[in-house]
């Protein structure tokens, strides 16, 4: 795929996706990566951004969007978004929940009377199935500003990468938008 072409195809559904927010070019430059080298499907990132800008009315199966806890990103909001890859561990948070001990405990001593392929349905599509109704699918984050009754869509962001790495590239993206006053790292 020619990059130019790419540029202006992730520009166009980014402009079909906003409402009243603003989207840097460090975004479109990690979408257009993902789309070209296929490692993203950009789409499923470019619906949760529409979810936050209420243009896309179809329900989100991701957690809501929230404030980062933690500086330099505190006063930041991330919203994940998903990917097939993200399923393993999707399930492993399932099962892990304290909520959810006790159900892995029954599911497991029914190993002696079920064969091990009932067992790994069960274990596989009845976890992410409850997940994915619980509404509490996770992945990587798309990592936004609220300003002046606005969103700034600023980079994605992984789990295990930094904060300060991440908040770097958030100050760089934020430059090219002087109409973001972007809280101070602390």
């Amino acid at each position: 795929m020619d990059l130019a072409f790419a540029v202006r195809e992730m520009d166009g559904w980014l402009t079909v996706k906003m409402q009243s927010g603003r989207y840097s070019r460090m975004l479109v430059n990690e979408l257009v990566n993902h789309l070209i080298n296929r490692t993203y499907n950009v789409h499923s990132i470019l619906d949760e951004i529409g979810r936050l800008e209420g243009t896309d009315s179809r329900p989100s199966n991701t957690k809501p969007a929230k404030p980062f806890k933690y500086p330099p990103l505190k006063a930041l909001w991330g919203k994940h978004h998903f990917q097939a890859k993200f399923i393993p561990e999707n399930i492993a948070n399932y099962w892990s929940s304290k909520n959810n001990k006790g159900q892995l405990s029954t599911l497991i001593s029914t190993l002696k009377e079920n064969t091990i392929n009932k067992f790994v349905h069960e274990y596989v599509l009845g976890g992410y199935k409850a997940r994915n109704e619980e509404h509490k699918i996770t992945g990587e984050w798309i990592v936004f500003a609220k300003f002046d009754g606005r969103n700034f869509y600023l980079t994605l962001a992984s789990h295990n990468e930094g904060e300060d790495n991440v908040y770097e590239r958030v100050r760089k993206s934020a430059v090219e938008l002087p109409e973001l006053v972007l809280p101070m790292a602390s």
